[in-house]
Order: structure tokens, then C-alpha cells, then sequence
């Protein structure tokens, strides 16, 4: 599938809610609740989430912010734009990134795309600018990306199809909410009118990109009308090039306990699903995932690349038992020494977090990291070194089985991909632990020329609650600072050695 991806002139990405839950952690469900917490008491929000689907609830939303303001419209964009860019930036995960990096390389390789997303955010064109710094510095040309606006204005005005279906354009179809002040009056679909006056415009959009290229769908629960309309309006006849591949992680599907038994029946009937509408379905166990195909398509892309001096790549399993065969070899020193030199480390590092994050006396906090031990063969973490404890025999550490619903904190944000305080929003579960309350878990990534692998995952803990421990997301800024400058920079120390 990923030769095939690679192979194609064309390329649309639909980008769905996940990749902005992979940015930020909310949800469209979070995003509206939120909304209506701001109009409502918590009680009677939480009342309205459960009695009315997410896209009800938003109807209520709606019609609260109209009756209560008159210009309702602008306070409603503002609230958003708070919820989606107020000290949200530490939580980031790699699925942006990894999306505008495909796109580069599919530029590079003298190829189109039209990316498309129903969200309201601009992470994407952020990404892209982020991107383009870089290529200015190594004298790669900039990567266009042009943003595009489905507007509930276009239907008065005249609508035309072909204004936003040009290749390399950043195409919202929901509306568009930048950041920052002193831009042009934001507008969002966001009610279930607002939908259903949407819905032929955006149906029509898309239909025409999926006519005239592949597609491959990401963060997408498949549920959305005119997704659904547009693929099953475009299905490629047997001798068409077109390919088109949704990425379904099982993660997101809301097993309940003890169901492990069905998976496999669940992801067929996924792809069978999805088959129904000229679409292969991949689906990976869990939300990490989806952004290392996105990789994989982008280093796919590149080998095939005349113009780019050959890198020696190979494919992920490959580098992950290279990774891991460089790292465990004993010419590094053996596994006792090294694992008292990375408690050092971490200890070290674990005094420069309780500075930059001002953490009292007697809030008490350890440092440890997670490392994937021979991960070609087993799916599992290794707790490699804690400020907690020190072994005296390596082989006696702590494994954990890679599964989304660990009991270890570390272990769930590894499968998550992105940076995660817990206990996090509805997360019921008690702590493994009465002793460590609250827990930042960073997963880490070897960023290499050949492509990057997730290796491990590095985790600050408290015994104080979140309510009273400076790991907290009212701290979003320190925290942001911790991460980047501490965390990373010890764990990237480990895993590189």
C-alpha cells in the first residue's frame, strides 16, 4: 500500500478531527462541551453532552451564544480560538507534521496535493511555515500552501467548485480560525443547520478532488455526510490509477473491557466497510501509528526521488532492530553500568525540572524513562532507569505489554504518540499507584536522516494530585519549556547512547 500511495501523480489528504486531537487533546465532542460550559453550569453541560449527540449539543451551543449576545458570532470564534490555542502547544504529537512533510516530498518529486481538513485551526499552515524555515536554511525552495475557505457566503456570492480545488492549497471546509487577533471576521460550521447549508458545497468539493486523484483519509472517524457522499460518488472504475486508503487507528474505536478476543473480526469489518465505498482500509492498533505511515509514505517517496542522493533507508522494522542493536550492545558498557550512568542522568535533569517548573519543597517527583526492548520481536516497554530506583540487576526491571489501555501511564501515552498529563479529561481510572498521583509522559523519537522511530517514552511524576502538583495544564507554558529543553533532551542523552 505505501509503494502504491507513493506511486500516485496526485495526492489528497483529508485531514479529520484526529489530527487536531494529536495537536491539542480535544476532541470535537471536548471542543463543544467546553463551549457550552461557558454558557452553562458543568452539570447542566455534562447533562446536555449526554442527552444529545455532539453535533446536537453544538445546535445548543449555537442558539445559547445568539441569545445572549449580539455579536454572538465573534464571542463564539473568539471562545474557540481560545480552547484551541491557549497553552495547548506542549501536547503536540507528530501527526502534522508528518502530514506537510508527505506534502513537501510530494512537491519535490514534481507531484500535486490538495490537503483538506474539516477543521477550524491553522496547525497545518504553522507546520508549513515551520517547514519552510528549514528548507531556507539548507536552500531548498518554500512549499506553497495556499489556504482555501468554504464560507457560508460563497452561496450568495456564487459558488464555484474550481476556486477550491487547486493543488497545493490548504482547503478548511468547516471554516477557519486563526491565531491571533486583527484578521478578517471568522466564520464556522458548527450547528446542525450549519451542516446542512454546508453540506452541498462541501460535498461538491470533494467529489471533484476524489474524481481526479487518490486520496488518503486521516483522523477520520468515516462518519461525516459529505465525506462519505464524495467517496461513494467517485468510486474508481476496475482499470482507473486511482488509489484511495483511510487510516482507522483500532485505538480509536472504544473497545470495551475483555473484547480483545474480537479484534480481528472488528478490523475486517472495517475494511469491509470501507470497501463498499472503493476504499482500502489500513488499520493499526494504535494513534502513534498513524503518523509513522504518513512517514513511511514521505521516505518511500524520497528513494524514488532521482534528484536526492540515495540515504541509506530501510524499511521501519528494519531500523527499529538496527536502532535497537546498536543501543544494547555491550561496547556502550554493560547494562548495570549503564543503567546507574542514566539514573545519574535523569536525576540530574529531574533538579532542573523542579527549577523550571518552581516545584516546592515538598511536592516529591521522580524521573524515569521507558525504552522498547527488542522490538522486532516483542511489544513491550522496559523501565530503563528512575530516579526511584536503582537495580542492582537490569534483567530485574519492570516490562509492560504495548497496549492502549495499560495500567502504566507511560505505556498509554507511548500508544497515544503525543505528550499526556494523567489522569487526563474522563480518564476514571484509578491511579496503578496511591503513591504517584500525577504523571507528564513525553513519547521520544530518534529523529534520523534514514527516518524517524518511536523508541521509548520519558515520565515526570507527583505524588501530589494534579489539582495541587505544578504538573498541571494551568502551567501549559512551564510545562512546554520542560519538555523541549529537559525531557527530550536527557531521554534523546539514553537512547542515543
Amino acid at each position: 500500500m505505501i509503494d502504491r500511495v507513493a506511486a500516485r501523480q496526485s495526492l489528497v489528504i483529508y485531514a479529520g478531527a484526529g489530527v487536531t486531537i494529536d495537536r491539542t487533546g480535544l476532541s470535537w465532542p471536548a471542543l463543544v462541551e467546553n463551549l457550552l460550559s461557558r454558557q452553562k453550569s458543568p452539570a447542566v453541560a455534562d447533562a446536555i453532552m449526554k442527552t444529545n449527540t455532539p453535533l446536537q449539543a453544538a445546535s445548543v451551543v449555537a442558539k445559547l451564544y445568539a441569545d445572549r449576545s449580539v455579536g454572538w458570532e465573534t464571542v463564539l470564534v473568539n471562545d474557540i480560538r481560545t480552547l484551541l490555542y491557549g497553552g495547548r502547544a506542549w501536547q503536540q504529537g507528530e501527526l502534522a507534521r508528518a502530514v506537510v512533510s508527505l506534502a513537501a516530498e510530494l512537491v519535490d518529486n514534481g507531484k500535486e496535493f490538495f490537503l483538506t481538513t474539516t477543521n477550524y485551526d491553522e496547525f497545518i499552515q504553522q507546520e508549513v511555515d515551520l517547514l519552510n524555515l528549514g528548507r531556507r536554511v539548507v536552500g531548498l525552495p518554500p512549499v506553497e500552501a495556499r489556504v482555501s475557505v468554504i464560507e457560508e457566503r460563497d452561496a450568495a456570492l456564487g459558488f464555484e467548485v474550481a476556486d477550491h480545488t487547486r493543488p497545493g492549497q490548504i482547503l478548511h471546509l468547516h471554516g477557519h480560525v486563526p491565531n491571533g487577533g486583527g484578521r478578517q471576521r471568522a466564520t464556522v460550521v458548527l450547528s446542525e443547520r450549519d451542516y446542512m447549508v454546508a453540506y452541498d458545497r462541501s460535498s461538491a468539493v470533494l467529489e471533484e478532488l476524489f474524481r481526479r486523484h487518490s486520496v488518503i483519509v486521516l483522523g477520520s472517524s468515516l462518519t461525516d455526510p459529505p465525506l462519505l457522499r464524495a467517496l461513494a460518488a467517485t468510486i474508481p472504475e476496475a482499470d482507473e490509477d486511482r488509489i484511495r486508503v483511510a487510516v482507522v487507528p483500532l485505538q480509536g474505536m472504544g473497545f470495551p473491557a475483555g473484547a480483545e478476543a474480537t479484534v480481528d473480526d472488528v478490523k475486517d469489518s472495517v475494511v469491509d466497510r470501507m470497501s463498499s465505498f472503493g476504499v482500502q482500509a489500513v488499520v493499526p492498533d494504535f494513534y502513534y501509528q498513524v503518523a509513522q505511515l504518513v512517514t513511511e509514505i514521505k521516505i518511500c517517496l524520497r528513494r524514488r526521488n532521482p534528484a536526492v542522493p540515495k540515504l541509506p533507508t530501510r524499511p521501519y522494522r528494519q531500523r527499529l532492530g538496527a536502532w535497537w542493536n546498536s543501543w544494547s550492545h555491550e561496547s556502550h558498557g554493560t547494562l548495570e553500568q549503564r543503567q546507574h550512568a542514566d539514573h545519574d542522568a535523569l536525576d540530574a535533569a529531574l533538579q532542573r525540572i523542579r527549577t523550571a517548573l518552581s516545584v516546592p519543597h515538598g511536592e516529591l517527583m521522580k524521573l524515569e524513562i521507558w525504552v522498547r526492548r527488542d522490538p522486532v520481536e516483542t511489544g513491550r516497554l522496559w523501565l530503563w532507569a528512575s530516579t526511584a530506583s536503582l537495580w542492582r540487576n537490569p534483567e530485574m526491571m519492570r516490562y509492560a505489554e504495548i497496549v492502549a489501555d495499560s495500567e502504566y501511564e507511560s505505556v498509554r501515552a507511548f500508544c497515544a504518540g503525543r505528550p499526556v498529563i494523567y489522569p487526563d479529561d474522563g480518564d476514571t481510572r484509578a491511579g496503578r499507584s496511591d503513591r504517584w498521583l500525577t504523571y507528564l509522559c513525553v513519547p521520544i523519537r530518534l529523529d534520523e536522516r534514514s527516518g524517524d522511530l518511536p523508541v521509548g517514552v520519558i515520565s515526570l511524576a507527583s505524588m501530589r494530585p494534579k489539582s495541587s502538583s505544578k504538573i498541571n495544564e494551568r502551567h501549559g507554558a512551564r510545562i512546554g519549556t520542560v519538555i523541549a529543553e529537559h525531557m527530550r533532551a536527557v531521554a534523546e542523552l539514553i537512547i542515543r547512547k
